[in-house]
C-alpha cells in the first residue's frame, strides 16, 4: 500500500484503524503502530493517533510517507481490498467530474459479471461507479441514488472522466459522445520515439497473435482514431499527448505499441503485431497514461464546460528524473 489516499469500504465499517492498517498494508503491529504514532495517518483530513479509532464506511484515510523503515508481516493475513481514494473535482444536479486514481476499476463490464455467480459478485472488487455514491452523498449531504459512468478508464490508467447523475443527463451526455461532441486527451510516457501523427485503425478482439489490435480482415472491426502529438523528447521516453476521435476499449494503447512506442509499464500491447517487447527504462509500475483533459456541453445548460487535470506524481518522478539525466549527460 502506497502513500496515498484511500476509500474504507461499507463492509469494513467498524473496524479498528490499527486493525485496518495491518491487514491493508500487510505490516507488523509494531510498525503499523509507529505510522500512526508518527502522524502519518489522517482520516478524513484530520489527523489521528488513536489506534482504536473505529473506521466508518466511506471515510478517506490518507497516508502519509513515512520516513523509518516498516517491517513487513509475514504471518498469512486476512486478503482485504483496498480501494485508492477519487477526487471529486466538480458536481451538480446533473454531473459529477471525478480524478481517478490508477488501481481503480471504472466499472465492470457486463461481461465480468456473466463470469461469477450472484453470490460471487458480492465479492468483486468495488469500482469507482460502487463507491461515488457513498462520496457524493458526504459532498451533498443527501443521498446520491444514480450514478452512471459515462465512459471508462482502464483500471492502470488515472484521470478525470465525468458520471451521470440522472437518466436524462446519461441520454444526453451518451448522445454526445456517440456524436463525438466530447473532446478527450491523454497524456502518455512511451518508450522510444513517435512523430506527430494520425493514427486510424480498425479495431478487432484478435489482430493475430491474442491480442486486440488493427486488422483489415475483419468485416465486425470498428474504426479508431488517435490524434498524437510529441510534447518531450527524453532519450528513450518521449512523453506524448493523445487526442480520442473515438473510443475504443483500449484505443490509446493499442495505437502506441503498434506504432512501436508502447506505453513505459504497458504488459500487454508492447510490441508490433508479431514482434518483440520494446525494452521499458522508465521502472514505472503502471501504465503511464494519464487522462489530462476533457470538454463536452452540459446536459442541461448547454455550456460548453472542460476540465484539466495534473500530471500524477509517479510519472512526474519519472519525467523528471529523465530531465536530470538528459541534463546531464555530455554534449
Amino acid at each position: 500500500m502506497k502513500p496515498g489516499n484511500y476509500y474504507v469500504r461499507k463492509q469494513d465499517a467498524g473496524i479498528q484503524l490499527l486493525a485496518w492498517l495491518k491487514v491493508s498494508l500487510k505490516l507488523d503491529g509494531g510498525s503499523c503502530n509507529q505510522l500512526i504514532a508518527a502522524g502519518c495517518i489522517f482520516i478524513d483530513k484530520k489527523q489521528v493517533r488513536d489506534p482504536k479509532l473505529q473506521l466508518k464506511g466511506g471515510a478517506r484515510v490518507f497516508l502519509k510517507p513515512s520516513h523509518k523503515p516498516l517491517k513487513t508481516n509475514q504471518k498469512k493475513a486476512e486478503a482485504r481490498v483496498v480501494i485508492p481514494m477519487p477526487e471529486i473535482i466538480y458536481f451538480d444536479d446533473d454531473i459529477a467530474i471525478v480524478e481517478k486514481p490508477s488501481g481503480l476499476t471504472t466499472v465492470h463490464h457486463a461481461q465480468d459479471k456473466k463470469e461469477f455467480s450472484e453470490r460471487d459478485r458480492k465479492f468483486m472488487p468495488s469500482t469507482l461507479q460502487d463507491i461515488l455514491p457513498d462520496i457524493l452523498s458526504v459532498h451533498t449531504k443527501k443521498k446520491v441514488p444514480y450514478v452512471r459512468a459515462v465512459h471508462r478508464l482502464d483500471k492502470e490508467t488515472s484521470g478525470v472522466l465525468v458520471f451521470s447523475l440522472n437518466k436524462k443527463a446519461e441520454s444526453s451526455l451518451g448522445k454526445q459522445m456517440r456524436e463525438k461532441k466530447f473532446t478527450r486527451r491523454y497524456i502518455a510516457l512511451v518508450r522510444g520515439q513517435i512523430e506527430n501523427q494520425e493514427i486510424r485503425s480498425i479495431l478487432v478482439r484478435d489482430r493475430g497473435d491474442g491480442r486486440r489490435g488493427s486488422s483489415v480482415k475483419d468485416p465486425d472491426g470498428e474504426l479508431a482514431v488517435t490524434h498524437v502529438k510529441k510534447i518531450e523528447s527524453l532519450g528513450d521516453i518521449s512523453v506524448v499527448e493523445c487526442e480520442l476521435e473515438t473510443g475504443r476499449t483500449h484505443q490509446v494503447r493499442i495505437h502506441l505499441g503498434e506504432a512501436n512506442a508502447p506505453l513505459c509499464g504497458e504488459k500487454i500491447y508492447d510490441r508490433p503485431l508479431n514482434g518483440r517487447p520494446k525494452p521499458d527504462p522508465s521502472g514505472i509500475d503502471r501504465i503511464a497514461l494519464h487522462a489530462c483533459y476533457l470538454s463536452f456541453e452540459h446536459p442541461t445548460s448547454g455550456k460548453i464546460l472542460s476540465w484539466k487535470s495534473s500530471i500524477p506524481p509517479d510519472m512526474q518522478g519519472v519525467i523528471e528524473k529523465l530531465r536530470e539525466e538528459k541534463n546531464k549527460a555530455p554534449d
